[in-house]
């Protein structure tokens, strides 16, 4: 079917009509469902309320137009939805992944590559460094004798000569 024949027109056909309650379409004669004949009743009474089936509020949002436009889009021009289960999809990650790491560790480092991790090594060293100045700084100072008298100890010892 193309076109808008035979559809429903949701939000935009309503502009004019109630939006709360029930839905009307504006001749009177077919909002209550009779014929031109049974408009006037013996009685007079011709206010009869027919109500209608009330549209579906989602289907009807700007939001849920414009997913199912864009989906019908996507069918159209054979983009398929992604289908894959979640245990693949990130096995698959995983293999690309670590094809690029392989690839990394193949090609060569260059100049910039080796500077850098120089760079990157010194500052490891000097945050060791300051670490073990602030750990020896906590230290009390009969430990700090303790460790001089080991090491003398064991440079004598290693030379031949006890204490």
């Amino acid at each position: 079917m193309g076109g808008s024949q035979g559809k429903r027109t949701g939000f935009r056909g309503m502009r004019d009509r109630a939006r709360s309650g029930y839905a009307w379409s504006g001749n009177k004669e077919t909002e209550l469902g009779l014929k031109k004949s049974d408009a006037t009743q013996p009685d007079g009474n011709t206010e009869l309320i027919r109500p209608r089936k009330l549209y579906n509020p989602v289907k009807d949002s700007k939001s849920y137009r414009a997913l199912h436009c864009e989906l019908v889009l996507n069918h159209k021009r054979g983009f398929a939805l992604p289908n894959k289960p979640e245990l693949q999809r990130v096995m698959e990650q995983r293999k690309y992944d670590l094809l690029r790491e392989q690839e990394k560790a193949q090609r060569p480092i260059t100049d910039f590559e080796q500077e850098l991790n120089k760079r990157h090594q010194k500052l490891e060293q000097y945050k060791e460094e300051q670490q073990k100045l602030e750990e020896q700084e906590n230290v009390p100072e009969f430990v700090k004798i303790k460790e001089t008298l080991r090491t003398t100890k064991k440079g004598s010892a290693e030379n031949g000569q006890m204490i």
